[in-house]
């Protein structure tokens, strides 16, 4: 569990500051949607919560995190924070693939993010 804590901070940290873009309008928006299981599922939700914590601490950050109750709810997220027109919408798992997937084609000037997954598309990482 620990290191996947640091795979994550180093990831997100990696990501937030690499790229001169990202840190050029502070706050910086961000929008996760965790994976089924929530909080406490011992593997990448609770990872992912952890990265999110630290990341916090920097104050040119703002994060929304949403927890789904089910598949549909993940679909739901994405598109909530798609309206808010957040600056990277980040999805955690494989069952944000599919949501990802269509949220790129319905928003191709959006950022998102797939953790533990993979979408083809120019805007996802």
């Amino acid at each position: 569990m620990k290191r996947l804590t640091s795979i994550f901070s180093i990831f997100f940290v990696f990501l937030l500051f690499v790229n001169s873009e990202l840190c050029s309008q502070p706050p910086f928006r961000i929008g996760i949607v965790l994976s089924l299981g929530g909080l406490f599922d011992r593997s990448f939700n609770d990872a992912t919560y952890v990265g999110i914590q630290k990341l916090r601490q920097n104050k040119n950050l703002l994060i929304d995190v949403f927890e789904p109750s089910d598949i549909k709810a993940i679909e739901n997220g994405i598109e909530y924070f798609c309206h808010q027109n957040l600056d990277l919408i980040i999805g955690v798992g494989i069952f944000s693939n599919d949501p990802i997937r269509i949220a790129s084609e319905k928003y191709p000037k959006q950022k998102f993010v797939i953790l533990d997954s993979v979408v083809s598309s120019p805007n996802v990482l």
